[in-house]
């Protein structure tokens, strides 16, 4: 029998597992195997909601990129940590059928402390903003992709929280 501190992980490991397994099951919650109802568009009815939300993705990643630039001399488990959320960013804009229109320009606050921290407050709002626009969706899928992808960045908040401590 394996002694149980040789396989327990700390909770940074399993956040950091769940950071990188995370989009695995957004992508996979975004393909639809649903036949079209004959007589109806394939075309989703919701666009507006998916392209502001497509468009926050974007911003959501030019700010981490701007925290990853302004620390070059971060602990590597943070830049992975860090990119791997990033990288989820992409991931939620391509779902969305977005395409990488450049952000304005951001700029990442001098301190690491308050930059996690407008990260963190950046996940919060992006969370409830898909959530709304989820709630306003008249389009089913558009919603439900929207609920998974506020789910995930709301997830994202205790990963930041963790590289504070």
């Amino acid at each position: 029998m394996p002694d149980a501190t040789a396989i327990a992980i700390t909770r940074r490991q399993g956040l950091l597992a769940l950071a990188l397994i995370g989009p695995v099951g957004v992508l996979a919650a975004c393909s639809s195997s649903a036949e079209p109802v004959p007589g109806e568009s394939s075309a989703p009815t919701a666009l507006a909601p998916a392209d502001a939300s497509a468009q926050q993705e974007t911003e959501l990643m030019a700010l981490y990129d701007a925290v990853l630039a302004a620390f070059p001399t971060l602990a590597a488990e943070t830049v992975v940590v860090l990119t791997a959320l990033r990288d989820q960013h992409a991931q939620h804009r391509e779902a969305l059928g977005g395409s990488a229109n450049a952000a304005a320009e951001v700029t990442a606050p001098a301190d690491i402390t308050a930059a996690l921290a407008a990260l963190v407050s950046a996940e919060h709002v992006a969370s409830r903003d898909r959530i709304r626009a989820c709630v306003d969706s008249p389009d089913p899928e558009t919603a439900r992709l929207l609920a998974l992808i506020g789910a995930s960045e709301a997830a994202h908040v205790p990963a930041l929280r963790d590289l504070r401590t």
